[in-house]
């Protein structure tokens, strides 16, 4: 594989003007740490919160390593990467099948993560909203048809015989990528559309909503990728020597899906969401906090005032104040008490502090939008 050039030093795969597949290696190796390692950040950010999107984007990751195998295995078994002239013919098939099981995975891998980053979408948003569950499961719809369509398109008549064949190779393949990566776009822009018109409505600050929507237009730049990664296909596609063409191809890919793998991240940081989640009610550090600890015969004690500071609550969103006056204006301190009711507790003891669910959750433990919570405060009289 590797050689020493004119000065002595030892080069893993030599760029020449003959051999290209260095640039690919580094390429594609770059794309998948990136990508290795943003989920794991993922997995830190959600450990104890897993949702349905963090399962498709790991699914996700995973069909990206097979992408990732099947571009190493060319490189290093069948001279890809390589000019057609020092490719043998069982090296030109051989490749030609590396290669496009490579461009049938990416297509995979890059629809998963969109679904990733729409079912994240549906979680935040259609809780109570029944038109955002309709447009995100529409959405979810379009990309899956999108994407048997893509390879479809991009298989037929482009077999491995006629990958790297210097005449009549794989007809019709700038048209096909072209729609393909139209497409893709306009979901990436219908995913930010999308964000707007949900976070419009809500009743929260411009800040918030601004943030959220922002968390949501980085998609936007994996639309320019596959905008270049067209423009290098169909270099390939007119190129005297379709071998180093197809490097520069598959370089895109590569920058393409290792970003379209990372920005579905990005929105579930919580530098994005966190104010989101406290203008709706719910706040996921407390969520993460007690998801193994909090059972029906959870209670919740009021602090007694206190006008100099301030503790913040976990508990719905509220805030609660506790005082220690020194010189309180009668001798004796009142007792208060609270028991919070909600529709499906009526079971429970009497006189149990109760919690509420949300009416369409279905006692799901999803963080939900909003809750309808009734308080009951009564006090005793001092003797």
């Amino acid at each position: 594989m590797g050689s020493y050039n004119s000065d002595g030093f030892y080069a893993f795969s030599p760029v020449t003007a003959n051999d290209r597949a260095g640039i690919l290696y580094v390429a594609t190796i770059l794309s998948l740490l990136f990508s290795v390692i943003t989920l794991l950040v993922r997995w830190h950010i959600q450990r104890r919160t897993f949702g349905l999107d963090f399962w498709v984007i790991v699914a996700a990751t995973i069909v990206g390593l097979g992408q990732y195998a099947a571009v190493f295995v060319g490189l290093d078994n069948y001279a890809l990467g390589k000019a057609v002239s020092l490719m043998s013919e069982s090296d030109q098939l051989n490749a030609a099948r590396s290669a496009i099981a490579s461009i049938c995975l990416f297509i995979i891998a890059n629809a998963l993560s969109k679904c990733s980053v729409i079912f994240f979408m549906k979680r935040l948003f259609s809780t109570d909203n029944r038109t955002a569950r309709i447009l995100c499961n529409s959405l979810l719809g379009l990309v899956a048809v999108w994407t048997l369509a893509s390879i479809l398109a991009l298989t037929i008549t482009c077999g491995p015989s006629t990958k790297f064949a210097l005449q009549d190779r794989c007809s019709g393949q700038i048209t096909r990528w072209s729609l393909v990566a139209t497409f893709d776009s306009l979901f990436e822009i219908a995913i930010f559309l999308l964000s707007i018109v949900l976070v419009v409505p809500l009743q929260m600050t411009r800040e918030i909503k601004l943030s959220v929507v922002f968390a949501f237009s980085f998609r936007l730049i994996v639309a320019m990728f596959a905008i270049i990664h067209v423009y290098y296909v169909s270099q390939w596609s007119d190129s005297s020597d379709p071998g180093i063409a197809t490097v520069y191809s598959l370089l895109w890919q590569q920058v393409e899906l290792g970003y379209a793998l990372m920005a579905a991240t990005i929105p579930t940081l919580r530098s994005f969401v966190r104010a989101y989640e406290k203008a709706m009610g719910w706040e996921s550090s407390y969520y993460i906090r007690n998801t193994n600890t909090r059972t029906a015969n959870s209670t919740y004690q009021l602090s007694t005032m206190n006008k100099s500071r301030h503790e913040e609550e976990g508990v719905f969103g509220l805030q609660r104040e506790t005082t220690c006056d020194k010189h309180p204006l009668r001798p004796d301190r009142p007792n208060y008490k609270a028991q919070i009711y909600g529709p499906g507790l009526n079971d429970l003891p009497e006189n149990m502090p109760r919690r509420t669910k949300s009416n369409s959750s279905g006692g799901s433990e999803e963080p939900i939008i909003r809750k309808d919570v009734e308080i009951q405060v009564s006090s005793e009289a001092a003797h």
